[in-house]
Order: C-alpha cells, then sequence, then structure tokens
C-alpha cells in the first residue's frame, strides 16, 4: 500500500498533519470537510495525479493512501513506530517557523527522501528524524549532499535511543557539523539540546543539556531553534570557569599551574617506551607526544605499529591515541576506528578538492581525538 502525507486539495499543497493541532487532537470541523473532499475524490496526489484516501482514525497518524491498484513511485520515510508522530511534531515546527513556505512531508530529493522539505527562498531546509542507528558514513554522505544542494539540513535524534548524557559516537559525529544535537520526545512533546563542551581544555567532552517544549518554539533560518540555550550554556561555562579558579586557589601557585596545564602537558609514556624498545626512530626524537592527540607523519618514514595508520591518500602515517577501557572495550574500539580511517583514506582517494580533503582531515582528527574511551565506539 502505497502511502503519504501531501495531497493536492484546491490545486493548493496540502498536509494531513493540518488535520491535528500540537497535542494531537482532531480538528474535527477540518476532518469533516476533507473527508467529505476524499469521498469526492477532490484529493490528488501531487506525483502521479491520482485521487486518493484520506486516513483519518484514532490510532495512526493522519495520511493518504492510493487505490489498491497504483503504480505511483511516491515514498514515504517509514509509517511504523513514532516515526509519523515525529514528522508531524516536525511539520508544525516548521509551520508556525516559515509561514510563507511551502513544506512537504517525505519529499524525495535526489536518491534520498527528507522527512521535511522546506522550501525557503533563500535557502532550502530539510528536518531529519532518525529512530535508528545510522552508519556513520551514510550520515556523512547525506549530510555531505545536502551541504553540494545548498540546503540547510537539521537532524532530530529519538530520545529513546540518545537519552543519556554520555553521548554516543553517532552523537560526537554530528557535534562535528551540528555543534547542538537536538533529542526529540515524541510522546512528551519536548525537545533536549544537548552540547559538547571542552571547559578548562578537556579533553573529554562535558554535556550540557536542556530540555523545551517544542511547539513553543520556532526554527529560523540556520536552522537553530529560537531558545535561551546559548544563553544557558554560556551561563554554565562561566560558573564551571569560577568554580575551577576557587579551586585552585585552594593549592600553592606552583600546584595551581600544574592543574590548569595538566592537559596541555599530558604526555603518553607507555607509548613512547613500547615504541622505544622496538626501535622506532620516529618515537625516539620526540618525548612529548600527548596521548590525546594524533600525530601525523610522512608515510615513508614511519614503522607501523598497534596505534599507527597509514593514509596513502595524503601519504601520511598517523599515530591515534590510546583508547581507555576494559581490554575488550578496547579491541572492539580499536577495529572500529581502523575500519573508519580505511574508509576515510578511500574517500580520500576520491576527493581532488583540496580544501573539501583538508575538511574532512579535519573532522577526522577532531573525532579521533574526543573520543578516547573505548566505550563511545
Amino acid at each position: 500500500m502505497v502511502t503519504q502525507e501531501n495531497a493536492l486539495y484546491q490545486g493548493e499543497l496540502w498536509c494531513a498533519y493540518e488535520l491535528k493541532d500540537y497535542e494531537g487532537r482532531y480538528k474535527e470541523d477540518l476532518r469533516l470537510q476533507m473527508r467529505m473532499a476524499s469521498q469526492n475524490h477532490e484529493l490528488i496526489c501531487p506525483n502521479c495525479k491520482e485521487s486518493i484516501i484520506l486516513c483519518a482514525g484514532m490510532i495512526r497518524e493522519p495520511y493518504f493512501r492510493h487505490h489498491a491498484e497504483t503504480d505511483c513511485k511516491t515514498r514515504s520515510n517509514g509509517n511504523q513506530g513514532d516515526y509519523p508522530l515525529a514528522r508531524r511534531l516536525l511539520y508544525q515546527l516548521a509551520k508556525r517557523s516559515f509561514k510563507e513556505s511551502e513544506i512537504y512531508c517525505s519529499k524525495e530529493i535526489g536518491t534520498y527522501v527528507a522527512d521535511i522539505y522546506i522550501n525557503n527562498t533563500d535557502k532550502p531546509m530539510v528536518m531529519e528524524y532518525l529512530s535508528y542507528d545510522m552508519k556513520l558514513n551514510e550520515w556523512l554522505d547525506k549530510h555531505a549532499f545536502y551541504e553540494r544542494k545548498g540546503i540547510t539540513d537539521v537532524w532530530f535524534l529519538n530520545s529513546k535511543k540518545y537519552r543519556f548524557e554520555a553521548p554516543t559516537t553517532f552523537e560526537y559525529l554530528i557535534a562535528t557539523k551540528k555543534h547542538i544535537l537536538n533529542i526529540l520526545d515524541t510522546h512528551s512533546g519536548e525537545v533536549t539540546l544537548k552540547k559538547i563542551m571542552r571547559l578548562n581544555g578537556q579533553s573529554v567532552g562535558k554535556v550540557i543539556a536542556k530540555s523545551y517544549f517544542l511547539p513553543d518554539l520556532k526554527i529560523d533560518d540556520e536552522g537553530c531553534l529560537q531558545c535561551d540555550f546559548e544563553e544557558y550554556v554560556e551561563r554554565l561555562f562561566i560558573q564551571e570557569t569560577q568554580i575551577q579558579e576557587k579551586r585552585l586557589e585552594k593549592y600553592p601557585i606552583p600546584l595551581r599551574l600544574a592543574f590548569k596545564n595538566i592537559n596541555e602537558n599530558n604526555t603518553s609514556e607507555t607509548i613512547r617506551q613500547v615504541e622505544h624498545e622496538k626501535g622506532n626512530a620516529n618515537f625516539q626524537q620526540s618525548n612529548e607526544l600527548s596521548s590525546y592527540e594524533v600525530h601525523r607523519f610522512p608515510i615513508a618514514d614511519t614503522n607501523l605499529t598497534s596505534l599507527t595508520m597509514k593514509m596513502p591518500a595524503i601519504e601520511e602515517c598517523w599515530l591515534i591515541p590510546r583508547l581507555t577501557g576494559e581490554n575488550w572495550e578496547i579491541e572492539r574500539g580499536n577495529k572500529e576506528r581502523f575500519d573508519y580511517l580505511h574508509d576515510l583514506n578511500n574517500r580520500l582517494f576520491k576527493i581532488e578538492d583540496e580544501d573539501q580533503r583538508e575538511q574532512m582531515i579535519d573532522e577526522a582528527i577532531y573525532y579521533l581525538e574526543e573520543m578516547i574511551e573505548a566505550k563511545r565506539w
């Protein structure tokens, strides 16, 4: 059965989600009007131009379906679980924010289907809802596709999957691009904004989060929810800095300086000792290699170790940070990291634009340096 949310009614694009208010209650007068229009074959598929049927019951979110025999190729992003409810909430957010723009649900763009597409005059926007684990490279490809098309992409993650304070690997990846994460609870209508911070030079990010009632919010042209979250983050950042400074005041001056610069001076004694025993000249030359950083060497001058990865696409060899955690977590995490770098190397071979290559490299290095806890992989 082919289902969708969009129809043409009296020559205008119309969405089935218009039938409900933000609390999910039907607007009964409008539902009666549109049921009559459906029975009179006045609702038309925008794609194949056949008449379609309005389904507006009490169990599922309202939608349109084609008659039994149809060749229409219209695709929807899924009608199971909380997907339709999430799309309705995002559609209503788009309608509040861009009253003069055409707004589509399940809009085909190239080989992808966007949950919500906003046809803004200046710059189009898509809103995507993820209720499942998307492969990291699939997300990167889709995000890059939208960037090439000049489309602002805004992502909302499932609160059941991403409700924990400790960020997942996937959240870290999106944070390298989007800075603020949107976690949507479809049943309460709350959206939790999360930001992964680096406070006082700490290598592992601190998460700051605050929840809002989504129907109270609008979204701007840049894809940012209009609320006080940035001010909230700034206040916490200042408070955290003040707390750290008060703690340091209790120590003598030499110890204050030591605590203040602890991350900058953190060296990798274990790595250096192992590599010294192996006779690796690169590591003998340096006694200042940080265990929290990616170190890059010419590929011809580097001996492979358990923590190095050849990157022939850029003629380099990378020493990656040592993971922390249980042995089995580290073993699994290292496998995931090397798979990630292998894929990155293959992608770099295909990219000719130097700026794009450098951006991909910078993102990968940021990603590797943030994710030093093995369980995050």
